[in-house]
């Protein structure tokens, strides 16, 4: 009862062979009428329908409120007319077209909220479906949650299937990564390549704008540029120190080493930062983005790196691999802190050096 007519429709009226021998509209209530017909064999056929939508499913139910009108030849079956017959009953439904949105999730590297040439797409960001609530406003408390989906191999993501209406989205960051600033807004959505390679998200509130979808309308512009979260960073450090008996075990008499270069290394292998120890010894890498690394250190002359990870209690053994030069590799996550990476050092035993001289008898004393 609540489904209203559709105006606009054109209908054409077949006869027996299948020639077009008259075509109306419908009206303002959806309704059309072929009239003065005399009796024979005769079928009506959908000419045109609106944009956006397409036929219901067709002989389903009574023949007074089913849609009789094939959705697949857009044609009903015979319609057999005796003379002075009037039908009622010809009815067509339509439905609008399913829509659809989304798009692309990308690390932004250089933070400036655009698709740059060489930033890459970002899998598995979770992606959530919104329609907007009574107000017609994204992200307010009446939205209604409608579904969920995640970024693709390549950062792609869509949403199909949709009822035209109201919709937005919102974006849950992996850990570490927060959304770059919002280049694009609802006002800009004009098809350009500029703007449709911006970033669609508040930053504030990881929701898009409101996208209002018509039937069959497709939206591939909905966008999010993820940042490192610097707010988020994360620290390596401890102390070089000198082992006197070379066990690997900082002892309790046992210094620190001053002047000591040490070098932080990436998880391709490549040094990303340099630091020299301090009067005790100590060093610290800090503002460190989540990731792997490792730690590696240039030995002062006639010195060697002490036996790696020798005793029980992390916090006291040497950490460095005497072979390579560096840890192994250590995993940052956000806001960590290590303060156990330890490098003892103790000399190296010379084969080449000598001493020596005389013993006189001292006659004057």
């Amino acid at each position: 009862a609540s489904e209203a007519g559709v105006p606009g429709v054109v209908l054409e009226l077949l006869n027996n062979l299948g020639v077009v021998i008259a075509t109306t509209v419908t009206d303002g209530n959806g309704n059309y009428l072929f009239t003065n017909l005399p009796a024979g064999t005769y079928s009506v056929r959908a000419a045109y329908l609106p944009p956006g939508f397409d036929l219901t499913k067709s002989n389903i139910g009574a023949d007074a409120t089913d849609s009789d009108i094939s959705e697949f030849t857009k044609a009903t079956g015979p319609i057999v007319l005796a003379e002075g017959e009037n039908r009622r009953d010809i009815d067509g439904g339509l439905v609008a077209k399913k829509a659809s949105l989304g798009n692309y999730v990308w690390l932004d590297d250089d933070k400036d909220g655009v698709q740059d040439a060489g930033e890459v797409g970002v899998a598995n960001v979770t992606i959530d479906l919104f329609t907007n609530g009574a107000d017609g406003v994204a992200g307010t408390a009446d939205d209604v949650f409608a579904g969920s989906t995640k970024t693709d191999a390549y950062g792609f993501y869509e949403f199909k299937d949709l009822t035209p209406g109201n919709f937005n989205l919102k974006i849950t960051p992996p850990i570490n990564y927060a959304l770059t600033i919002q280049t694009n807004t609802i006002d800009s959505l004009d098809g350009t390549a500029s703007k449709t390679a911006g970033s669609d998200f508040n930053p504030l509130t990881n929701r898009s704008y409101s996208v209002n979808l018509f039937p069959g309308e497709n939206d591939p512009r909905i966008d999010a540029g993820l940042i490192y979260n610097e707010t988020l960073t994360a620290s390596i450090g401890d102390k070089v120190w000198f082992d006197t008996d070379a066990d690997g075990i900082q002892d309790a008499t046992e210094s620190g080493l001053a002047g000591v270069t040490v070098t932080l290394y990436n998880s391709s292998g490549n040094p990303v930062a340099t630091t020299v120890t301090d009067a005790d010894g100590n060093y610290l890498f800090d503002n460190l983005t989540p990731g792997d690394y490792s730690v590696g250190v240039t030995l002062p002359m006639g010195t060697k790196i002490s036996p790696q990870n020798s005793g029980a209690d992390d916090n006291l053994d040497s950490d460095v691999n005497p072979s390579t030069g560096k840890t192994g590799t250590i995993t940052l996550v956000a806001n960590q802190a290590i303060r156990n990476v330890d490098i003892g050092i103790t000399p190296t035993p010379s084969y080449n050096a000598s001493l020596g001289d005389k013993v006189w008898h001292d006659l004057n004393q």
